[in-house]
């Protein structure tokens, strides 16, 4: 196998020659998977350094470099090959017409605080809009893709396509991270998409809510895939700093810890899991805030279970700063 490398054995993972995609070798220093393509003998973890030493003693074609996520997502697509799903549920693309449309998401529909909050502040902003997940009867398509039912997220995204497309549409809002993340970047839509952060900042700036500020101290927890997932930062913070006051997190923005609850981690066990959130919240506690706020209903779900002091969503901080004499006439 041409130069003795550090990587020592490598192990067996028992996937078809060829079955994995080729994404191109991580940085100098990272940490990424090596494949022979036509080995089975094939998969362990090894530096930039070490790959270099394995590949200089073979055909080029013949190494790859994959994300390890590839391994799980390829099982799982190969296990639901040949399931169905009924989806005779879904409309048929007709769901109204609206400029905007709102999808909560379904974690949203799991911690409806977040749904009532922004449902509530487009009433205060005397906006006319579409909730397209009212019912509860679609999903982004994201859930699907991670258990491996790509046939099944293809026809549940063109549903949502359609729907949206038909709305006549010129915005997408919605709550979940995830979700905004999907629809930017795997439906192909031609319409602006926005995390309820953005949103309801331009709100404001637009003047269409009126804020009583009430500044309690509040530490703002990095979504994952708002955050290293989208790298949207500002919009959250600018949007808090308005109704609060924001107190230092150690490890924040891009160096930001995960909840715990990431759906990506179906293997892990719940003591496991509690660890993560608990180093997080140890995190955002520092510094003593009286309220852990966050821009996912996930993290907001996943952090409520341990967290010693309450914790909003975004969406609810702004709506409980709106004075209550403040209707929707505009």
């Amino acid at each position: 196998m041409g130069k003795k490398s550090n990587t020592k054995a490598f192990k067996k993972i028992g996937l078809p020659p060829g079955s994995l995609v080729y994404t191109g070798a991580p940085k100098e220093g990272e940490t990424g998977i090596a494949l022979i393509s036509y080995n089975q003998d094939a998969v362990n973890s090894v530096s930039s350094t070490d790959f270099k030493e394995i590949h200089s003693g073979m055909k080029a074609d013949m190494v790859n470099w994959i994300n390890i996520d590839s391994l799980h997502l390829i099982k799982r697509s190969e296990f639901f090959r040949n399931h169905s799903v009924n989806h005779s549920y879904l409309k048929n693309g007709d769901t109204g017409k609206a400029d905007i449309i709102y999808f909560a998401g379904c974690m949203t529909h799991l911690t409806p605080s977040v749904m009532r909050a922004m449902t509530g502040i487009m009433k205060k902003a005397g906006l006319e809009y579409l909730h397209l997940d009212a019912e509860k009867t679609v999903c982004c398509g994201r859930p699907f893709m991670l258990a491996g039912k790509n046939e099944q997220a293809a026809v549940m995204m063109e549903m949502n396509k359609k729907s949206i497309e038909n709305s006549g549409a010129k915005l997408l809002v919605t709550s979940c991270p995830i979700c905004y993340r999907v629809f930017r970047e795997e439906y192909g839509l031609s319409i602006k998409v926005q995390h309820h952060s953005q949103f309801l900042l331009d709100l404001i700036k637009r003047g269409k809510i009126p804020l009583q500020a009430y500044f309690h101290k509040v530490a703002y927890h990095d979504p994952c895939d708002l955050g290293r997932g989208t790298g949207e930062y500002k919009a959250p913070r600018e949007l808090l700093s308005k109704v609060a006051d924001l107190v230092h997190v150690s490890q924040q923005n891009n160096n930001s810890m995960c909840c715990g609850g990431s759906l990506g981690m179906f293997s892990m066990p719940l003591e496991q899991r509690d660890a993560i959130t608990k180093e997080a919240l140890n995190n955002l506690m520092a510094y003593s805030p009286e309220y852990l706020a966050t821009a996912c209903p996930l993290c907001k779900k996943t952090f409520s279970r341990l967290s010693s002091v309450e914790v909003k969503d975004i969406s609810e901080l702004v709506y409980d700063s709106i004075p209550k004499t403040v209707n929707s006439e505009k």
